[in-house]
């Protein structure tokens, strides 16, 4: 019934559309997303979190990422593998999302300095959610959140993060008209 009463909220809310037999027929991903992070943030919704510097610069850093099994990629540096290569690597990088059991470890692991918001380039976060620690895909040895998950976590990072989110998005709409 659960389940049930929370699509009739989203199709009242125009977030999704239902056939007559109550099957969900369209996602609004985009709208959803844009909901969710109503409701949710990076910063706020999850557990222990800290804001590091990577004092040999954000490739460095994501070579050594790999080596780490315990954490996943959120943010910018999940939600780019959902865009083609050229527009992925045209678009600059400025705060590597993560999640992490301890967050404290895995930045001294990487060799990351402890900063404020202002100036970092990379942020850690024990999950609200253990699963987003073992759940999305592997690239190139590194786990990545969902898309979505990803998506919604840069809404709602600091700075230009939600600028990003939105061009993704427009990018991905190209493919997939339920972005837009």
């Amino acid at each position: 019934a659960t389940v049930g009463k929370l699509l009739v909220n989203l199709d009242r809310a125009g977030l999704i559309e239902r056939a007559e037999a109550s099957l969900v027929t369209v996602v609004h991903r985009r709208a959803l997303l844009q909901q969710w992070s109503e409701d949710y943030s990076y910063v706020r919704s999850n557990r222990r979190m800290g804001w590091f510097i990577a004092p040999r610069g954000l490739p460095t850093l994501f070579r050594h990422l790999a080596r780490d099994e315990k954490m996943s990629a959120t943010g910018s540096l999940a939600a780019r593998r959902a865009l083609p290569p050229a527009v992925a690597k045209d678009m600059s990088l400025h705060l590597a999302a993560l999640f992490a059991p301890d967050p404290a470890g895995l930045a001294a692991r990487l060799g990351l300095i402890k900063v404020g918001p202002e100036t970092a380039n990379v942020v850690i976060a024990a999950p609200f959610d253990p699963i987003l620690l073992t759940g999305g895909t592997v690239v190139d040895g590194v786990r990545h959140v969902t898309i979505g998950r990803a998506l919604v976590d840069l809404l709602t990072l600091p700075d230009t993060a939600p600028d990003e989110a939105v061009q993704i998005m427009d990018h991905l709409v190209i493919a997939d008209p339920s972005w837009g």
